[in-house]
């Protein structure tokens, strides 16, 4: 279970961000952030390609399965968990003329291939997921030991954004996301059709309600534009709360847009126990990040501390890949001792 919202500031700059909701908590697996330069020879799962563009982002330590990124060009995306998710052969791929992809390295081949979300639509039309399991994941954690099922979307510097859905036996479904929101089951289309049940909800209150004659039935303090609005963390009600709550918030600079972002997400954010999957399981929040395209920059903070880790691609004679630990330390400022 994930979440993601984009926003653009009042200078017109876009900014994305998601959480990371799974009853698996990653950095217990490795979850670091990695740069990996241009030209740079990656050796993955799915197979070898050298990259075009310099990219980061989250991913598992020692693998090209990132979570989410953001390449030299702007262009950003992430992963988010999908039931409808489908694969197929190697085989069966190559005879429908599709090249094979790992579900978990789809983002380090868009990352290191495409500056615009135009060059991701056009390009992953020719690729599907293959069924088969990353091998970072599958070495000594048989719970792992088979692909995840997954969506994708993606979002450059125009704030153009796009999702790709692979539900056609492997092969990607690629939808327009002009509302720049995805959370995940059901498929991107059904969500859109559902915000037409929450087209009373507004951001003006509805003030006084007069009857037949004099009664008159007076709102109850603030917020009533947002009667109805659904507050469970269901993939459907969580979809329908970021369209409309992104849409109502302030828009903020770019000097607020990152906390702004952050606290539009406290809507979205699922604290442990609040899902049992199992006696011993609970889908949670792992972390929030989120990204400056203009800056290229990465913020992020993992569920165990109140303290953000930032990272900036900057390095543009970088020649090997760079991994760093993401802080679990808080920090507070003490204002009175």
């Amino acid at each position: 279970m994930c979440t993601n919202i984009n926003i653009k500031s009042t200078e017109g700059n876009t900014y994305w961000a998601r959480t990371m909701d799974f009853p698996i908590n990653p950095f217990e697996y490795g979850c670091v952030v990695s740069t990996v330069p241009k030209n740079h020879q990656i050796e993955a799962d799915s197979g070898n390609w050298t990259s075009k563009y310099a990219y980061m982002g989250v991913n598992l330590s020692g693998s090209y399965c990132f979570f989410d990124g953001i390449n030299e060009a702007g262009l950003v995306g992430g992963l988010l968990y999908l039931e409808e998710c489908s694969w197929s052969t190697r085989e069966d791929l190559q005879k429908r003329n599709l090249k094979p992809l790992l579900g978990e390295e789809v983002l380090a081949w868009v990352l290191s291939q495409y500056s615009t979300v135009q060059e991701v639509s056009e390009g992953m039309r020719h690729f599907g997921l293959v069924n088969e399991t990353l091998a970072t994941l599958a070495e000594g954690n048989p719970d792992m030991n088979r692909p995840t099922t997954l969506h994708y979307t993606f979002t450059d510097v125009t704030g153009h954004s796009i999702v790709l859905e692979p539900t056609d036996n492997g092969a990607f479904r690629i939808f327009e996301n002009t509302i720049g929101v995805m959370t995940n089951s059901p498929t991107y289309d059904w969500h859109m059709t559902n915000l037409r049940n929450y087209i009373e909800l507004s951001d003006h209150n509805r003030g006084t309600k007069k009857l037949e004659g004099d009664m008159a039935i007076p709102q109850i303090e603030s917020g009533s534009g947002l009667l109805g609005l659904p507050g469970d963390f269901t993939s459907p009600s969580r979809f329908i709360r970021a369209v409309y709550l992104s849409r109502f918030m302030n828009t903020p600079t770019d000097s607020e847009a990152i906390d702004a972002l952050y606290n539009l997400f406290n809507t979205a954010q699922i604290a442990s126990g609040w899902e049992e999957i199992s006696d011993t399981a609970s889908d949670f929040t792992s972390y929030w990040s989120g990204y400056d395209t203009k800056s290229r920059t990465l913020y992020i903070k993992p569920y165990d501390t109140s303290t953000f880790s930032r990272v900036c691609l900057a390095d543009a004679d970088a020649t090997i890949v760079q991994s760093f630990e993401i802080s679990h330390t808080s920090q507070f400022a003490d204002i009175a001792k």
